[in-house]
């Protein structure tokens, strides 16, 4: 019968992890939260889950491939930005931003307009000048009424980005943000509701990278719930980042996608595992770790046994105690290389772990 099996192989590689040994956290509770549930947005044509082309400058193709594929973002074209311009609502014509285009809106409305930014800083910088100059207040609920300028999170994450909405011209003026992709969008929709449900649709609408990302992982992952777009940018060489729901009182499980990883082990997803295990203790691989009969804490390669004859490495499979909150967790970290996918979940246990991964390997295979 199948199973898996242990292969040490030692490596010692370089990186950084953003936010070393963390893991994202119930945030305060935010006005304007999204969630992963249906929305009640108009029912559209399926988008294209293809990255777009197109007479665009490279920045503006950058900004149109990480939109989620919401429709009409295969029609994008370039958004000129003067200060003062029609729809222009940045003093500076968003100046922060390396590109801006514009799309055609849900049901051929007025169009989506969209700036990325290099940092979220400047993103953060520009939806704070737009608030300032036409007054609009922090505080409120789009979902209530409009104006409303508040921060806006997926259920039990981080704060995400900004929502406002706010009557402009007689029609209500939506304006948001997502630091995840470092964009800023806005859409003058044709009143509050509709402005409400097109957000809400784009936020939980995955990017191309996203929808490659869930096209690797096993059927299983997003059997408790939709995965989301991951609350925060946790491996900077990531294509994509997903959140995928577990039982009540569990931390959801992080799945991230790579550039390929046939350059073994000296890839940026296996760099990644490194810097994590070094950051929980474990620089270096373990003779046992988590999936033996006495479990314990570590790092090695691991391989599928068939019939007592282990296969070639999948990829790598680590775990450390978790002592950031209470109870403490047992943060189990693993990548499979023929997909360049590495999933990361603060087991409640040891055991809960390797329960977990026996079944994740086999949904995989």
């Amino acid at each position: 019968g199948g199973g898996i099996v242990a292969v040490v192989l030692a490596v010692v590689l370089g990186g950084s992890l953003l936010k070393p040994g963390s893991s994202p956290a119930p945030s305060a509770v935010v006005l304007g939260t999204a969630t992963a549930g249906a929305t009640t947005a108009p029912t559209e044509p399926p988008a294209s889950t293809t990255t777009p082309t197109g007479p665009l400058s490279a920045n503006e193709q950058e900004l149109q491939s990480v939109l989620p594929r919401v429709n009409g973002v295969d029609a994008c074209t370039s958004w000129p930005t003067p200060p003062g311009g029609s729809d222009v609502l940045s003093p500076s014509g968003y100046a922060g931003s390396s590109a801006r285009v514009s799309c055609p809106g849900p049901s051929g409305g007025s169009p989506t307009e969209y700036a990325l930014y290099p940092t979220g800083a400047a993103l953060d910088a520009d939806f704070d000048s737009i608030m300032t100059s036409l007054g609009v207040a922090a505080g409120g609920a789009c979902v209530t009424a409009i104006p409303a300028n508040a921060p806006w999170n997926f259920d039990a994450f981080p704060e995400s980005g900004r929502l406002a909405c706010f009557e402009r011209n007689g029609s209500v003026q939506y304006v948001w943000t997502q630091r995840e992709l470092r964009v800023l969008a806005q859409w003058l929709a044709p009143d509050n509701a509709a402005g409400y449900a097109f957000w809400k649709n784009w936020t939980t609408t995955m990017n191309p990278a996203e929808l490659d990302l869930l096209v690797e992982l096993p059927a299983s992952a997003d059997e408790l719930g939709a995965c989301v777009r991951a609350a925060d940018r946790y491996y900077e060489d990531a294509l994509a980042i997903v959140a995928c729901p577990r039982p009540a009182g569990e931390s959801s499980v992080f799945y991230a996608l790579f550039e390929s990883a046939a350059t073994f082990p000296n890839d940026p997803m296996t760099a990644n595992f490194d810097s994590i295990m070094t950051s929980g203790g474990f620089p270096d691989d373990t003779e046992t770790a988590c999936y033996d009969e006495t479990p314990v804490y570590g790092r090695y390669t691991w391989g599928y046994n068939d019939n007592g004859t282990i296969g070639d490495t999948e990829g790598y499979l680590g775990c450390y105690e978790r002592t950031d909150s209470t109870p403490s967790t047992a943060q189990y970290v693993w990548t499979l290389n023929r997909t360049s996918t590495m999933g990361a979940w603060a087991a409640p246990d040891i055991q809960a772990g390797i329960d977990f991964f026996d079944a994740w390997v086999g949904d995989v295979r």
